[in-house]
């Protein structure tokens, strides 16, 4: 089994704010506090990252869904302060 890659769509630095912002909305639609990647094709420029290498930091469920079979959800704290940002950024490649 080869190594499972993790993409986040977007190439841009992501702000404290919007992932808190979007872990919120994904803790009210499945209950869990995180933010979308895909283990799939990306359908728009996406950065990527091990699944070992974030699950180091974060939890990564696996959440498909009807469109995207390969569909997980990393796992932030709540709240999602700078340093956090920071590392998930660094971990996708953000600048």
């Amino acid at each position: 089994m080869g190594v499972e890659v993790l993409k986040r769509l977007g190439t841009s630095r992501e702000s404290a704010a919007r992932l808190g912002r979007k872990a919120g909305e994904s803790g009210a639609a499945l209950g869990i506090h995180g933010v979308s990647v895909t283990a799939g094709a990306p359908a728009d420029p996406a950065l990527s990252a091990a699944r070992k290498v974030v699950e180091s930091y974060f939890p990564v469920h696996d959440t498909p869904t009807h469109a995207v079979s390969q569909h997980k959800t990393v796992e932030l704290p709540e709240p999602v302060t700078e340093d956090v940002a920071d590392l998930f950024n660094q971990l996708f490649g953000r600048r």
